[in-house]
């Protein structure tokens, strides 16, 4: 996932539900920065230690932290705002 947004083509966009570990490993497994890519992950209900060790590993990954459970498609909708790129991929 790259750090400059602008340049990439295409935005990941992962909603999280107070599945920290599960999100790691996801994060994990889309490999190391791209330059064509972005990550956004939306964290519903954010836990301030899990979101802050997610922020400090990843910190390529935009970590949009939202203190409520707005749902799925309220988390994508949120996260493709925060896109910047022509192209979308929701992750669930």
């Amino acid at each position: 996932m790259s750090t400059g947004p602008a340049a990439a083509r295409v935005a990941v966009v992962i909603v999280n539900y107070r599945s920290y570990v599960e999100l790691r490993d996801c994060l994990t497994s889309l490999g190391p920065q791209d330059p064509g890519s972005h990550a956004i992950a939306v964290d519903h209900l954010s836990d301030p230690s899990s979101a802050d060790a997610i922020a400090a590993q990843f910190p390529h990954v935009e970590l949009l932290r939202v203190s409520t459970n707005e749902g799925f498609a309220a988390g994508v909708n949120r996260g493709a705002r925060a896109a910047r790129t022509p192209y979308l991929l929701l992750l669930n």
